[in-house]
């Protein structure tokens, strides 16, 4: 038996299948090996099998990218439509004490205008980052303090709402921290507080305490915006990067069940393509390709299906179904009633059936020997063929031995060792607890 092309070919990551190391050149050794002229398969028709690599299904939800901008923006909207509508309120007193109404007026429209289009291209978005109207936000926000203290009695410029500026300029300082850096959002939360405390020295009424009470509102709250931002955009990138890395996984998995699941499949459609498989052999391998198209029909629709806890004997009857071309003396007596429970089952039914189909293509054998044994703490099958053999310490184990025996073999619990050498045939012993 041998090793490297193992039942049938490689399925690569892009989705096509490679035919395995001995398929159609000059043999090295090992299941590699063509077998000489006159016995079958005397040369390997390549064909060239290829299918869409197996992908998840798409699924159109939002990352969590976007649901923290479009949270940000919820939240930015709210708290400017609070300060607007704050604003409104001590408009009318505003205009009554005003020195010029007009300028008064003019300010608050222009403050309402830039609020809107703020709003408007928020909601549309979801994203304080999409839009031109943050210049224009800035500005206003610098504006509005100086220019009321110009047109407004200095008795109102701290704690009235006739001298809206301040509280509109707060808002203006805690939304940039949603679009702009922290630390230029910072710097126009101190900007904005220095103003504060500058406007605020007209006002005859207001202790220097307050002042800088109040310069301090604006720096405080923007610098906990921008962190907040900051932070809520972290995670959210997180959670994007453990999904992105989850359908990875996923479709690894996934990829790896396609693997598994067709690999033996590939292996009797080959030998039913190569014309020179001798026809004699052809009506078992066409029973097992009709008994593998039913395997995959079911394992596509409702996933891996295993018996209800089988014995060994029933086990290897079922995997030897389908290599009546192959010389089988069967000792299975001493083991066979040992019962498995239903991953193990599957798994051994399916190693048992990669290696035989390795031994058909590859080890030129004239007789398989498959021996059963149960001991106290446990069973053991061997599978022996009489063929070329292969070298173990130089030649690599290919997907089928290597995968769908070795691999899958332990993670259902069982153990599988190999043993070979050129021109003594090829050992395969797997083995498990007893249940």
């Amino acid at each position: 038996m041998q090793i490297a092309g193992i039942a049938g070919g490689e399925v690569q990551p892009s989705g096509r299948m490679r035919a395995p190391d001995g398929c159609g050149r000059r043999p090295t050794s090992g299941y590699a090996a063509t077998s000489p002229a006159g016995r079958w398969p005397s040369s390997q028709a390549r064909v060239p099998v290829r299918s869409e690599p197996v992908r998840i299904g798409e699924v159109n939800e939002p990352t969590a990218a976007a649901q923290a901008e479009r949270g940000i923006a919820l939240l930015a909207v709210v708290l400017r439509l609070g300060s607007t509508l704050s604003m409104l309120v001590g408009v009318p007193q505003g205009i009554r004490l005003a020195a010029d109404r007009t300028i008064y007026a003019a300010l608050t429209v222009a403050t309402l205008g830039v609020t809107t289009w703020a709003v408007a291209q928020s909601l549309r978005s979801q994203s304080l980052r999409v839009g031109r109207w943050q210049p224009a936000d800035l500005l206003v926000g610098v504006l509005v303090m100086p220019v009321l203290a110009t047109v407004l009695p200095a008795e109102t410029l701290v704690g009235t709402w006739a001298a809206w500026g301040n509280g509109h300029a707060i808002n203006v300082a805690v939304l940039c921290a949603g679009y702009l850096p922290m630390a230029w959002a910072t710097a126009y939360g101190v900007f904005i507080g220095v103003l504060t405390f500058l406007v605020g020295l007209r006002d005859p009424l207001a202790s220097v305490d307050t002042l800088l009470g109040n310069s301090l509102v604006p720096v405080v709250f923007t610098v906990c915006a921008a962190m907040f931002a900051r932070h809520f955009r972290a995670l959210a990138h997180r959670a994007d990067t453990a999904r992105a890395a989850e359908v990875r996984a996923t479709q690894a998995l996934e990829l790896e069940r396609y693997r598994l699941t067709v690999h033996d499949a590939t292996g009797i459609l080959r030998l039913l393509a190569d014309d020179a498989t001798p026809a004699e052999v052809r009506p078992a391998l066409q029973r097992q390709a009709a008994a593998e198209a039913n395997r995959l029909r079911n394992y596509l629709r409702d996933g891996p299906v295993a018996g209800a806890g089988e014995t060994l004997g029933e086990i290897l009857d079922e995997a030897l179904v389908g290599f009546s071309d192959l010389a089988l003396e069967v000792s299975t007596e001493l083991g066979a009633h040992v019962r498995l429970p239903d991953d193990r089952a599957l798994a051994l039914g399916r190693a048992v059936a990669t290696v035989l189909h390795n031994v058909r293509r590859h080890a030129q054998a004239r007789t398989v020997f498959i021996h059963a044994d149960a001991h106290d703490t446990g069973w053991e099958v061997v599978v022996r063929d009489d063929g070329i053999g292969f070298d173990r310490d130089t030649q690599r184990l290919g997907f089928g031995l290597q995968v769908q025996v070795i691999q899958a073999l332990a993670a259902a619990g069982m153990t599988a060792r190999i043993d070979s050498a050129p021109g003594e045939g090829t050992a395969v012993t797997i083995g498990g607890p007893t249940p």
